[in-house]
């Protein structure tokens, strides 16, 4: 079953205060976006944003992208022609205002490779793939991807990991 309920839980734990889970649907006015599942999510917590990228569908393989925020409650459609190939089990981190896409698995079930810029400023992706140098990683999917400051005496920046997954020869 595909289902498209939205869940948060609240991670701190003080004093007799508990965990919980609570649905969110109640607090949107706007439809959330449609039940899907292999879906890729990040936060942006300097705007407050929750990301939804692509995933498997009712309709079939997607590159939608959504923004959710809870308070105050917004649903943003922010799909644009220029999104990344539709995909599922790809990797989504948020970095110094950028959302990234990396791999993940076509529409055909190939493994990709690449890795794609989203910026929320201009409302425009790039395909930032051949603009990072190094030791490119095979195509994957199924990976864990995110943001992290990088390490101590490496400077200020926040790098993107990335880290296992499933590839063309397993």
């Amino acid at each position: 079953k595909v289902v498209s309920v939205l869940m948060i839980v609240a991670s701190g734990c003080v004093g007799e205060k508990r965990r919980e889970w609570k649905g969110l649907d109640t607090y949107f006015e706007e439809s959330l976006p449609s039940a899907r599942y292999a879906h890729s999510s990040a936060f942006d917590s300097r705007i407050n944003l929750m990301y939804i990228f692509g995933g498997e569908t009712f309709s079939g393989t997607s590159n939608e992208l959504f923004g959710l925020r809870i308070s105050p409650s917004l649903v943003l459609n922010l799909t644009l022609s220029s999104a990344p190939l539709p995909r599922i089990h790809s990797g989504a981190a948020c970095s110094n205002g950028f959302l990234f896409i990396f791999g993940g698995s076509s529409a055909e079930r190939a493994p990709l490779g690449d890795l794609h810029q989203y910026s929320p400023i201009e409302m425009k992706w790039t395909n930032i793939t051949n603009l990072v140098s190094g030791n490119v990683p095979p195509p994957r999917y199924g990976h864990g991807f995110i943001s992290a400051l990088a390490p101590q005496g490496l400077g200020n920046d926040t790098w993107l990991y990335l880290f296992g997954g499933r590839g063309q020869n397993g």
